[in-house]
């Protein structure tokens, strides 16, 4: 049987991967619910990871169906990107 650390750990992969990979709107949807549901004690490293899978800024049209709130959640979650980061 597979922990709820194991979940969790899979979670993070398969967003992290969504993230890089430029996500759909469907894909948007997964991340934002794993970011917004991240354990405390996690949230920094998660922020972290996320940045550096987003790499260069989405375009707008990889976005264009995603909710206001489902992106409210992901720039949120990420934080703002300090300079040089």
């Amino acid at each position: 049987m597979t922990g709820a650390g194991e979940w969790w750990d899979r979670a993070v992969e398969a967003s992290l991967w969504l993230l890089a990979v430029r996500p759909a709107p469907e894909g948007i949807r997964v991340v934002a619910l794993v970011l917004s549901d991240c354990p405390p004690e996690r949230a920094a490293g998660l922020q972290r990871r996320a940045r550096s899978a987003l790499g260069p800024a989405l375009p707008p049209s990889a976005l264009a169906s995603a909710s206001e709130e489902e992106l409210l959640v992901l720039a949120d979650a990420v934080g703002p990107l300090e300079a040089g980061a």
